[in-house]
């Protein structure tokens, strides 16, 4: 567990965005207060602390001539702005390649790595399985007994037939 090491730091700084060689935007300058925690390794680790908001944070923006933390300027990743069935898929792909397999899902599904305990292969295959149909529902796909989408066989109406390797 971190704790707060009750030393403060202050920072200047001043950012000019460029685009292809040239400024663009107006110059943002001031300061910005530094925060530590120390490390259960005995190390210590710098936080900025977000000019509007006071929160802890390791990294910050420049938004409308503002320095700001993502809650502060409303950003948010990528991922959450994408549907949940492709979200599903980005999943799906991981553990195949997890598994030392292809992310392409047209390919079988891996094997089990010969230095994974079967309960862990078994786990990430019930969690594929579920990314599968959560992605192939996100589409209102409906498969007939014995179709196989993407390596994994679908069940009427579409469900993931579960398997037990």
């Amino acid at each position: 567990m971190a704790h707060t090491i009750q030393t403060h730091e202050l920072i200047s700084f001043s950012i000019q965005d460029w685009m292809r060689g040239q400024r663009w935007g107006d110059a943002v300058a001031g300061d910005v207060e530094m925060d530590w925690t120390r490390l259960p390794s005995g190390g210590k680790r710098p936080w900025f602390l977000c000019p509007s908001c006071s929160r802890r944070c390791g990294v910050l923006y420049s938004l409308r001539s503002r320095i700001i933390c993502r809650k502060c300027g409303g950003l948010s990743y990528e991922s959450q702005n994408e549907p949940r069935h492709f979200r599903a898929l980005r999943k799906a792909q991981k553990i195949r390649v997890r598994l030392g397999g292809s992310a392409n899902m047209t390919e079988p599904f891996p094997s089990r790595p010969h230095y994974m305990h079967q309960r862990t292969y078994q786990r990430l295959r019930r969690q594929y399985e579920a990314a599968v149909e959560q992605y192939v529902g996100g589409y209102g796909v409906a498969a007939s007994k014995g179709i196989t989408v993407m390596g994994v066989p679908l069940a009427p109406g579409g469900a993931v037939a579960t398997s037990r390797e």
